[in-house]
């Protein structure tokens, strides 16, 4: 894949970065294991944190978690099996990498409940997706991305 470039006469060094990061090109999946790593830590930070943007539990709720013997989980944990999903890609977590796109998250049933919220229950959302959020996390894994082309870091 790389030898598509022809060395510059007198700039080895120019030549060495070009076909390196033509190299690296080849595929994406070296950067895309790191994009899901970060997801997955902010993810953990998420659940470890309860938030940002959870509403405390209403009392009902509460009371049904203590009679149920799971009172003592932190807010949006019953089984683990959502967190799980999430913060670690067990479970309900899924990743798909190829060469050239990532998806990761979760299948839950459940989890579009918490994230938007419901007549009854108060979003809790699983994925930051304001349109600052949305933008940060594009900042942080544009510069994985480019770390890996341009820097061959990773």
């Amino acid at each position: 894949m790389a030898g598509f470039i022809e060395p510059l006469p007198g700039n080895a060094t120019f030549t060495d970065k070009l076909m390196g990061i033509a190299a690296r090109i080849g595929t994406m999946e070296i950067p895309f294991a790191a994009v899901v790593e970060d997801f997955r830590a902010i993810e953990a930070k998420r659940w470890g944190n309860e938030g940002p943007g959870w509403d405390d539990l209403k009392t009902t709720t509460i009371d049904r978690k203590e009679r149920g013997g799971w009172g003592d989980m932190p807010t949006m944990v019953r089984t683990a099996d959502l967190v799980d999903s999430l913060a670690h890609g067990a479970g309900y977590g899924f990743t798909e990498i190829t060469p050239f796109s990532v998806k990761m998250g979760t299948s839950a049933p459940y989890a579009g409940y918490h994230q938007i919220g419901t007549p009854n229950m108060a979003a809790r959302p699983l994925v930051d997706d304001s349109e600052a959020g949305v933008e940060a996390t594009a900042i942080a894994w544009g510069l994985i991305i480019e770390d890996y082309i341009f820097r061959g870091l990773l």
